[in-house]
C-alpha cells in the first residue's frame, strides 16, 4: 500500500534560464492555513512542513506568498536561485527564538513586496542572509523587526540589494537595523532605490555593524535613506551605536561607505572610514549644518527629511524640486540668505526657515516709517514693516536716537517660507534739551541711621527732568546736620536730547538728629548650677559706642557685678537688667528684664562600696557608699536577688547563699539634686558544714547480719553516702547498709553533698574490724560429695547485675547454718525464681523468689537457701553460683548473680 505524507505540500516553479527567474509566480502560499491557496505541486521546489513550520523555498522557485502567523516562517534553500513575493505578510515569532525569513548559504533571492508586510523574531532576524544575495524591489512596505541579539535585516557577510519599497528595518539589543549579526561582518549593502529607514539596537548602527561585528561596504545609488543608531549602554559600550558605520575604533577602517547618484541619506551620525567617497547626493549628519551635496542638486524621486533633522541649504547653493516630486519636510530645512531652494514640485510639511543678516536703515528723529527705504531680495517673498502695535508706517514715528519705534522689524514673507524676522539697525539724530527748573535749596529733617535718600528735596516741579540726592545712600552723622550735599538733575530724555555743557548739580542743606539704639536685650543663660564658675553676661543689640553697665533688678542665688560678671550662692532666679549709654548719635538705650534660673547642682558618683568574703550564716553587715554631695539622707534597695534582705539604712541580712543587686540613693536637698548610684552586686557563698564523723562500729564477727552505718555532725539537707575505701571482709552500700563476707577490716567513710546553703563535706576515715567465729556447732547432716560434671554439663560463668544491689547474708556462710538470706536493692518485684550451681557448673537447687521489704523501704528480702539440695541432702563445701532473672513490677527484666562461700 502506497502512503501519501500530506505534511508536505509543493508548489510548481518556473524554468530557471542562466540563473534568472522570469514571469508572475506560479502559487501562492496562505501562511494563516499552511496550505497553498493557489498554484500546484507539479516540480517539488517549493515544500511545506507542516511538523516544523517551515515552508522551505527550492532552487528555480517562483511563488508569492501572503497571510499572517505567529508559528510558520520562510527559509531558502542553499544555493538557490528563487524570485518570492510578499503580499501582506505577517510573520510574528515574538516567542520563537528563529527568523520569520532566512536565505542560506549560496542563495540568491530575487524578493517582491506588495502590499503591507511585517517580519517580526523572538530572536535571531526578521530577515536573515548568511552568505547568500537578496534583492528587494516593488512597490509594496516591508517592516523587518530583529529579536535578541538580532538586526533588522542581517546581511552576515552577504549582499543586499535594495531598489524600491518602503522598507523599515528595527535591530533588537545589540543588532544594527540592517548589518552584521554580533560579531559577524557587515557584508555588502547598495542602496538604489525606494525609502528605507533603519533603526539600530543597544550599541549599533542604523545601517552598518551590529555590536563587535565589523568589516563591509554600504554603497548608496539613490533612493531616500534614514538611518538612526542605538543608544549606549554601560553594559557593553559607552558609545552609542552611529547612524551609519560602527561604534568601535578598532573596527572603522573596515566599514566604507560609497555615496553617487541622487540619494538623500539622513544619519544620526556617521563613523566609517572616510567620507571622500561621497561624490554625489544628500548626505544630512544629525541635527547639524553638516550637510554634503554639490552646489546644484535635483530630487529624482520622493523625499522625507526626518523629525530631529535638518537640511541646510548654504550660501551659493541650491535644491529643486522638479514637477512631480515630493520633499516633505517632517525635520527642518534652513536656507541660508543667500541659498536657494527651487520648488517646482510639492514642499509638504513644514515651511522653509531662511535668514537675513541685519539691515541697516537710517531716519531722522521725529520722521514716520513711511519714508524709510526697505532692502530688496531674490527670494521669491517681499519685506515689510511688522509692528507691534500693528499701526500703519504713516502712524509711525522712526523711533528715538537710541531705539527704533516699539516692536519694529521687518518681516520676509514667501508661499514656501516661515515667516522671517528680519533686525534692522536705525540712526537718529538727537535734539536740544528742554530748559532746567530752578534747583532746591533745602530738604525735610531726618535722623540718625536713615540715608539722604529718606530727606525729601523741596523743589519746583520740571516735567522734562528728576532731581535727586547725588549719593542718596550716604549716612549723615549728627555732627554733619545743617550740612549742603550734592543734588544732581536727571533729564528724562537723554537719548534723544543733547545736554553736554548743561549744569545738571547743585548743593541742599540737611538737619540730621540723634536716633533711638535698636533694641537691647541681655542675652538668655540656661544651665547654671549651684557650684559652678562665675559667668559673664551678655547683649544683644543697641547701638552706637556708649558703655553697657547691668544690675540685679531681684533674686539672692546670685552677685551681678556692673560689668556683667555673675557669681553663684544659691539655688533659685535672679533678674538682671542691662543699660547702654548715649553717645554722639544715639540716645541711651535700657533692656527689658532677663531672669535666669540657677538649678541644684549635680552630686559627685554615688558609689556602694564593694563587700567580699560573705557567706551563709555571717552576721548581718552595713553597706557603705562613698561619693554623694550635700546633707540628703543616703537608702538603700535590694534590686534583685533572694540571698539577703536589705533594710532602707544598709543593714544586710543574709537568709541564704547567692548573689544580691543592691543601689543606694542620695536624696536632694536646697542645693544638690538626688543621685541613684550603679547597681553594685555581693555574692553570698555557701557555708562549710560542722565536721561529719562515721559513728564507730565495734563487736562485729562474721556471721552478724547486715548492719548499717551512723554519722554525727554535718549541716543542712545534703543526702550521707557511704563508700568502702579498703578491705574485703564486708560490702558497704552508698546507703551505708554493711554486709559482711568474712572476718578482717574495712575502711569507710561518709559524705554528705552540698545544698542550698551549706558545700558538701566529708569524714574521716574509720576502720571496722570484722572478727572470726570462735567455734561452730556441727549438724548431724549428711554431706554430698561434688562430682565432676558429664559431658553436658552447664558451665555457670556469674553475671554482671544490671540494677539495683543482690547480696547474700551472711557470705561466706557455714555449712551448718540453718539458712542463707538473699537481699536486693530496689523496686518491688514480681515472683520469679533462683538457680544454685557447684563450681562443676551442676544445678544443686531451685529457690521461688518471694518479694518482702526490710529496713529501709528500698531494701528487699527476696529468698532464703536452706542449703540443701532439690532432694534435701545437705551440700558439701565449696563455691555456689546463685543465678535468675526478675521482672520487676514496673516490667523491666533484670539479670542477678553472686558466689555463694559454704565453709
Amino acid at each position: 500500500m502506497r502512503v501519501i505524507d500530506f505534511s508536505k505540500f509543493v508548489c510548481a516553479a518556473m524554468a530557471v534560464l542562466t540563473g534568472t527567474l522570469y514571469g508572475q509566480p506560479t502559487g501562492t502560499f496562505n501562511l494563516s492555513t499552511g496550505t497553498w491557496s493557489s498554484g500546484n505541486d507539479a516540480t517539488n521546489q517549493c515544500s511545506w512542513n507542516g511538523g516544523t513550520n517551515v515552508l522551505t523555498v527550492n532552487n528555480g522557485a517562483n511563488i508569492a506568498v501572503s497571510g499572517s502567523t505567529n508559528s510558520r516562517r520562510i527559509i531558502v534553500a542553499n544555493n538557490a536561485v528563487a524570485s518570492v513575493t510578499l503580499n501582506g505578510v505577517t510573520i510574528n515569532l515574538s516567542t520563537n527564538l528563529t527568523n520569520p525569513f532566512a536565505l542560506s548559504s549560496g542563495a540568491n533571492v530575487t524578493l517582491t513586496i506588495t502590499g503591507t508586510n511585517t517580519l517580526s523574531a523572538g530572536g535571531g532576524s526578521g530577515i536573515s542572509i548568511a552568505n547568500a544575495t537578496l534583492t528587494i524591489g516593488g512597490t509594496g512596505s516591508l517592516t523587518a523587526r530583529g529579536g535578541n541579539l538580532g538586526p533588522g535585516i542581517a546581511t552576515g557577510g552577504s549582499n543586499l540589494i535594495i531598489n524600491g519599497g518602503t522598507i523599515m528595518a528595527t535591530g533588537a539589543s545589540q543588532g544594527a537595523g540592517i548589518g552584521g549579526d554580533a560579531n559577524i561582518n557587515l557584508g555588502n549593502v547598495t542602496i538604489n532605490g525606494g525609502s528605507v529607514t533603519a533603526i539600530g539596537g543597544n550599541n549599533s548602527a542604523g545601517i552598518g555593524a551590529s555590536w563587535l561585528s565589523n568589516s563591509g561596504s554600504i554603497t548608496i545609488n539613490g533612493g531616500s535613506v534614514t538611518a538612526i543608531g542605538g543608544p549606549a549602554t554601560s553594559v557593553h559600550s559607552p558609545e552609542p551605536g552611529p547612524g551609519i558605520g560602527i561604534n568601535s575604533t578598532s573596527f572603522v577602517s573596515q566599514i566604507s561607505l560609497v555615496m553617487r547618484g541622487n540619494a538623500v541619506v539622513f544619519t544620526s551620525s556617521l563613523h566609517v572610514s572616510n567620507t571622500a567617497n561621497v561624490t554625489s547626493g544628500i548626505l544630512v549628519v544629525g541635527n547639524s549644518t553638516h550637510t554634503f551635496h554639490p552646489s546644484e542638486f535635483t530630487l529624482t524621486q520622493n523625499a522625507t527629511v526626518p523629525s530631529g533633522y535638518r537640511l541646510t541649504i548654504a550660501n551659493g547653493k541650491s535644491l529643486t524640486v522638479p514637477l512631480g516630486v515630493t520633499l516633505t519636510n517632517s525635520g527642518t530645512i534652513i536656507e541660508a540668505e543667500n541659498g536657494a531652494t527651487v520648488i517646482e514640485g510639492t514642499l509638504s510639511g513644514s515651511k522653509i526657515t531662511t535668514s537675513f543678516a541685519e539691515k541697516n536703515l537710517s531716519a531722522v528723529y521725529g520722521q514716520t516709517l513711511e519714508d524709510v527705504e526697505l532692502p530688496v531680495t531674490a527670494k521669491a517673498g517681499t519685506f515689510s514693516w511688522y509692528l507691534n502695535d500693528e499701526q500703519t508706517p504713516s502712524d509711525v514715528s522712526a523711533g528715538t536716537v537710541a531705539r527704533p519705534a516699539a516692536g519694529l522689524s521687518l518681516t520676509f514673507v514667501g508661499a514656501h517660507y516661515n515667516a522671517a524676522q528680519v533686525a534692522v539697525n536705525l540712526t537718529v539724530n538727537k535734539a536740544e534739551p528742554p530748559e532746567i527748573a530752578a534747583f532746591p535749596a533745602s530738604a525735610t529733617e531726618i535722623i540718625y541711621g536713615q540715608t539722604l535718600a529718606e530727606s525729601e528735596l523741596e523743589f519746583e516741579s520740571d516735567d522734562n527732568g528728576t532731581f535727586a540726592w547725588t549719593a542718596p545712600n550716604t549716612v549723615p552723622t549728627v555732627a554733619q546736620s545743617g550740612t549742603a550735599f550734592e543734588v544732581t538733575y536727571t533729564p528724562n530724555d537723554t537719548a534723544n536730547y543733547d545736554y553736554s555743557g548743561v549744569a545738571l548739580t547743585s548743593m541742599a542743606a540737611v538737619t540730621v538728629n540723634k536716633a533711638d539704639q535698636t533694641e537691647l536685650a541681655v542675652i538668655a543663660v540656661t544651665g547654671r548650677k549651684y557650684g559652678g564658675n562665675p559667668f559673664a553676661l551678655e547683649t544683644t543689640g543697641g547701638s552706637g559706642t556708649g558703655a553697657v553697665t547691668y544690675e540685679l533688678v531681684s533674686g539672692s542665688a546670685a552677685t551681678v557685678t556692673g560689668e556683667g560678671l555673675v557669681t553663684i550662692t544659691g539655688v533659685g532666679d535672679i533678674v538682671v537688667r542691662a543699660v547702654k549709654s548715649a553717645d554722639d548719635n544715639y540716645n541711651a538705650a535700657a533692656s527689658e528684664e532677663r531672669t535666669i534660673t540657677i538649678g541644684k547642682a549635680d552630686q559627685s558618683a554615688l558609689v556602694v562600696i564593694a563587700v567580699t568574703g560573705k557567706k551563709y550564716g555571717d552576721d548581718p553587715f552595713e553597706l557603705e557608699t562613698t561619693g554623694g554631695d550635700g546633707t540628703g539622707a543616703v537608702t538603700y534597695e535590694r534590686v534583685s536577688g533572694s540571698a539577703a534582705i536589705v533594710s532602707a539604712d544598709g543593714l544586710v541580712t543574709i537568709v541564704a547563699a547567692g548573689e544580691i543587686v543592691v543601689r543606694a540613693a542620695k536624696a536632694a536637698d536646697d542645693y544638690y539634686n538626688a543621685a541613684t548610684s550603679t547597681n553594685r552586686t555581693i555574692t553570698i557563698v555557701k557555708a562549710d558544714q560542722s565536721a561529719l564523723v562515721v559513728t564507730a562500729v565495734t563487736g562485729k564477727k562474721y556471721g552478724d547480719d547486715p548492719f548499717e552505718l551512723e554519722t554525727t555532725g554535718g549541716d543542712g539537707t545534703g543526702a550521707v553516702t557511704y563508700e568502702r575505701v579498703s578491705g574485703s571482709a564486708a560490702i558497704v552500700s552508698a546507703d551505708g547498709f554493711v554486709t559482711i563476707v568474712a572476718a578482717g577490716e574495712i575502711v569507710v567513710r561518709a559524705a554528705k553533698a552540698a545544698d542550698d546553703y551549706y558545700n558538701a563535706a566529708a569524714s574521716e576515715n574509720v576502720t571496722i574490724t570484722i572478727n572470726n567465729v570462735s567455734s561452730i556447732t556441727a549438724h548431724d547432716r549428711h554431706v554430698i560429695p561434688q562430682v565432676k560434671p558429664g559431658e553436658d554439663a552447664t558451665v555457670i560463668v556469674p553475671v554482671s547485675k544490671l540494677a539495683a544491689e543482690f547480696t547474700a547474708g551472711p557470705n561466706p556462710i557455714s555449712k551448718h547454718s540453718v539458712e542463707v538470706k538473699f537481699f536486693r536493692h530496689g523496686s518491688g518485684i514480681n515472683n520469679a525464681s533462683l538457680y544454685i550451681y557447684d563450681a562443676y557448673g551442676n544445678r544443686v537447687n531451685k529457690i521461688n523468689i518471694s518479694d518482702k521489704s526490710i529496713g529501709k523501704s528500698d531494701r528487699r528480702e527476696v529468698g532464703r537457701w536452706d542449703l540443701k539440695d532439690s532432694k534435701g541432702r545437705a551440700v558439701a563445701e565449696g563455691s555456689y553460683l546463685v543465678k535468675g532473672t526478675i521482672t520487676a513490677r514496673d516490667g523491666k527484666k533484670e539479670k542477678i548473680s553472686l558466689i555463694l562461700g559454704v565453709r
